[in-house]
């Protein structure tokens, strides 16, 4: 028997409450994008050998105690220092974050995939995640790594950006966009990048691609602050790339570049205007060389900051936001027992001889 008290729900005004809820892996890959490898199962999508490891490895680090105290459990004196999922604490946050029970998919305890159940890659990378956000603080980059490792020796199409796992994409930012923070952007990119793969329809493109500079290199202020905001956001994107004394630069060329979008989107015709001052043009060519040209600047920008664009929930703030939420006690220590009750440890001072 588990000792350990189940996260209570909060009354509402009570406790401070989450600004968002884990965007786990199958959530931000719900549309099933990724392409099944499974036969009569759409939810196998990477190799045995691969699953094996990842699970291996999922084992090795619930065992070793790398994770929080309140997700973890203590099996004594059966196996000494062996730990498992604490089963309860898993089934109430996987049900709350990710709307389905994991402990019916995994054994807690043998940390293996329930026979009973189809294999599902989408919950063993959900799994993962989880491991991640509720890792010890200072074991988080080493977890990410050996989990990296693992995809790079499989050479898999994954990878670990900070605590998400993502497609990679060797051409354009396409392996990012689940992880992208703003609505708008992302859905404008999604739409871009299916269009683009079904047509060369460069007009259509260059209009999808004028409209993303535009969000980008604009202020959510006033119109008059949007000038000095695209300055700046140059000189951020400039100060990633180049040496400091040569930096502002850099920064103007891009400024420069930006502008020079922004002049071909606003005046070449169907484009972003189609009043009798733009510019009618014959040749798909140019509508091609600014989509080119548009999305170029859009990669540039959203690559050179990724804590403005990219994962605006970080592990530790996820891990915060649910212990408060739920009124977890991180620091509970759980402990199986033959005689189920919780172990201590003998004090020598105590014994009285």
């Amino acid at each position: 028997m588990v000792e350990h008290s189940s996260p209570k729900r909060g009354v509402a005004g009570s406790s401070p409450v989450a600004p968002a809820s884990m965007q786990s892996f199958s959530k931000r890959y719900s549309n099933k994008s990724i392409r099944s490898i499974g036969e009569n199962n759409p939810n196998v999508f990477i190799t045995d050998e691969l699953r094996n490891r990842l699970l291996y490895e999922i084992r090795y680090i619930v065992e070793t105690k790398t994770l929080e105290n309140f997700i973890i459990v203590l099996d004594y004196p059966a196996t000494a220092n062996k730990y498992y999922f604490n089963d309860d604490n898993l089934k109430n946050f996987s049900l709350a974050e990710l709307g389905y029970d994991l402990t019916e998919f995994i054994n807690c305890k043998t940390l293996e995939i329930n026979p009973s159940v189809a294999i599902n890659d989408y919950k063993i990378f959900d799994l993962i995640e989880i491991l991640i956000i509720f890792s010890v603080e200072n074991q988080r980059e080493k977890i990410v790594k050996r989990f990296n490792d693992i995809f790079s020796d499989e050479s898999s199409i994954f990878f670990i950006y900070e605590d998400k796992i993502t497609k990679k994409e060797t051409s354009n930012i396409k392996s990012l966009l689940p992880l992208i923070n703003d609505d708008i952007l992302k859905n404008k990119l999604i739409e871009f990048y299916n269009i683009n793969e079904t047509t060369s329809d460069y007009k259509i493109l260059s209009r999808i691609s004028a409209d993303l500079v535009q969000r980008l290199f604009s202020s959510e202020e006033k119109q008059k602050k949007t000038r000095a905001y695209a300055e700046q956001l140059c000189s951020l994107i400039a100060k990633q790339w180049t040496m400091k004394n040569r930096a502002s630069e850099l920064s103007v060329m891009i400024n420069e570049s930006v502008l020079l979008a922004k002049k071909f989107n606003s005046k070449i015709e169907d484009i972003r205007h189609t009043d009798k001052s733009t510019i009618p043009v014959g040749s798909p060519s140019i509508y091609k060389m600014i989509t080119m040209n548009n999305m170029a600047i859009i990669e540039l920008t959203l690559l050179s900051c990724p804590e403005k664009y990219f994962g605006q929930m970080k592990a530790m703030n996820i891990k915060k936001n649910y212990l408060n939420k739920y009124h977890v006690d991180p620091n509970a220590e759980w402990t199986h027992s033959k005689n189920n009750e919780k172990y201590n440890e003998i004090n020598v001072e105590d014994i009285p001889f």
